[in-house]
């Protein structure tokens, strides 16, 4: 008779784990889960209102939290701006500078870790306001403006919607005089 209740309880317990939402982060969740994951971020949050402003740097670090759970984008729960993530890559042990947007090599291997399953962004530093735009899983695709193979990436902008976008191009979300100064990161 125990027997048979503890072949009950297991099989509840596999049966309610199994339909539970994932909260595994990291590498091969990120691969499988991506676009379900940043799909979730593009909906606006009514306890975020701050969004309004620069929604970019939220968009990265809520996507790097769910995916991989880091939160090197946030200080004391507070999010960093695109201008504060842009420092704190370039000066952080965790995070590898793969060099600037005017570097086919380099747009390459962001294409390569992001397909990989790790995390690599592409930041501009700007005056008053960055952007940080995130590279993800896809193939590198040609840029007329920027004449380089440039990897799939996704950014969010909501004081401009209609730059807001999932799968397209990096040069997509800067301009071509901006690309040596675009740098890209990732987190190995």
């Amino acid at each position: 008779m125990k027997i048979k209740h503890l072949s009950v309880i297991i099989t509840f317990t596999i049966t309610i784990l199994t339909h539970l939402p994932a909260l595994a982060t990291g590498n091969e969740y990120w691969k499988t889960g991506y676009l379900n994951i940043i799909y979730q971020e593009l909906v606006c949050k009514p306890d975020e209102p701050e969004q309004d402003r620069s929604p970019c740097n939220f968009f990265a670090s809520n996507l790097l939290e769910r995916g991989w759970g880091f939160t090197d984008f946030k200080n004391e729960g507070e999010y960093k701006s695109a201008n504060q993530i842009a420092e704190f890559l370039y000066s952080d042990a965790n995070w590898r500078a793969l060099g600037s947007g005017d570097s086919q090599s380099t747009l390459t291997k962001a294409q390569e870790y992001a397909n990989e399953g790790y995390p690599v962004f592409a930041v501009f530093t700007g005056n008053p306001n960055g952007h940080i735009t995130i590279i993800i899983p896809g193939s590198l695709a040609a840029s007329g403006s920027w004449g380089l193979n440039v990897p799939n990436s996704a950014s969010f902008r909501l004081d401009s919607i209609t730059l807001t976008y999932v799968g397209k191009r990096l040069s997509t979300s800067f301009r071509a005089s901006d690309k040596s100064m675009v740098m890209l990161y990732a987190r190995l």
